[in-house]
């Protein structure tokens, strides 16, 4: 499900819809629903999938439209609103001039890039083995893929004799780097960095030239308890420095002492140096109890934390909405949405980031709650003007 709010003189219009597609359409008509990923261990688990096999061979279900949810995060790619999953193509969505959302259905990429035309497809088979890859991060040279301990096992999931994905305690997490501009998989570079999961990036830049990468992302540790007990994780920020000529980790250091996740920058900065940074506090895990404002220049000693919002509300990722024109790299404001679980109440909440305590300057409420965990997108009003008209 998608959730839209649309704010236009001085009014908000709050939208929630179903992405529809092709599972969505599947169940809707009334065939079983899919078999559930982590609920295909044990011999419940093989049954279920041994059904989906005989359905799929029998034609009722065609792997080729895909399986995917779209409901992990958004992103605006070539005037497309797209709606995104880790294991299947997008789907493209339009919001109408009502503030209604519409699927407008899968998009395999048909045309995008810099001059209008997709880059050839680089299959990567460098792998230790099959990886959970939930994020990456791209500098204006590269493009930086994790290589971490939470590994898939198909195997596992074929014979219903354990869950498909788990830790690799033995295994040392790397760092896959390739230019953003390869024609083969050839110009990957791996860099072992022991101990370091992450699975959201923050932001990545090059230094000397491109001979050295700076990394920042959120290493999860200990990792063997992310699919059992989440309550005993903590995300660390971390900045790592990588020298790609002699092939190794050159730096490494913590950003911050608290359990900070799910981190927003100003999204001009995206692949340059930049110095602010915007962090939803999990502590414990499972929740976002607040927003914690990073400093990497002008903060003391060896914590960056400069700004701290917190309340009774449990909040959702934050999204960093810059001014159009000029300004600081950190002015501008901060989106969320925020649940009162002792009231039921929910809200659209917008912070200014600039502020020394991230000041709530306007509130929604909101008809229903957001759900907590996924990923937003902010679309300004002269973007969403350029959306393809799909009518």
């Amino acid at each position: 499900m998608l959730h839209a709010i649309q704010i236009s003189g001085g009014q908000a219009n709050f939208c929630n819809c179903f992405i529809h597609t092709y599972r969505f359409t599947k169940e809707e008509a009334g065939l079983p629903i899919y078999p559930n990923f982590f609920a295909l261990a044990g011999v419940a688990g093989f049954m279920r999938l041994a059904v989906f096999v005989v359905r799929v061979l029998t034609g009722q279900i065609n792997l080729i439209n895909g399986m995917g949810f779209a409901n992990t995060a958004l992103a605006f790619i070539n005037n497309t609103i797209m709606a995104l999953w880790e294991s299947d193509l997008p789907y493209a969505m339009q919001l109408t001039p009502d503030g209604d959302v519409e699927t407008v259905g899968r998009w395999d990429f048909r045309g995008i890039g810099v001059d209008g035309t997709k880059q050839s497809d680089i299959p990567v088979f460098s792998f230790q083995q099959p990886s959970f890859v939930h994020d990456f991060a791209i500098t204006e040279r590269y493009a930086i893929f994790p290589d971490i301990q939470i590994v898939m096992k198909p195997l596992t999931m074929f014979t219903g004799m354990g869950l498909p994905m788990g830790c690799e305690a033995r295994k040392v997490p790397c760092v896959g780097i390739i230019s953003r501009y390869a024609t083969d998989e050839s110009e990957m570079k791996w860099i072992e960095v022991p101990g370091f999961n992450f699975v959201h990036s923050v932001n990545a830049w090059d230094e000397k030239g491109g001979q050295e990468v700076v990394l920042m992302a959120v290493n999860i540790v200990p990792v063997e308890h992310i699919l059992e007990r989440m309550d005993l994780l903590h995300c660390c920020l971390e900045m790592v420095r990588i020298n790609l000529q002699e092939g190794k980790v050159v730096g490494r250091r913590a950003l911050s002492r608290r359990n900070l996740e799910l981190g927003v920058i100003n999204p001009k900065f995206l692949g340059r140096k930049n110095r602010y940074a915007f962090m939803a506090i999990r502590d414990p895990m499972s929740k976002v109890f607040g927003i914690m404002k990073l400093d990497f220049d002008g903060a003391s000693g060896e914590d960056c934390v400069v700004a701290t919002r917190q309340s009774r509300c449990i909040a959702g990722e934050p999204f960093f909405v810059g001014k159009e024109e000029g300004g600081d790299e950190d002015d501008g404001y901060l989106l969320t949405y925020t649940h009162n679980e002792e009231s039921g109440e929910s809200s659209f909440v917008v912070m200014d980031a600039k502020s020394s305590a991230l000041d709530i300057v306007a509130s929604v409420r909101l008809p229903q709650r957001v759900p907590y965990g996924f990923h937003g997108l902010f679309v300004c009003q002269k973007d969403l003007q350029r959306q393809k008209n799909w009518q």
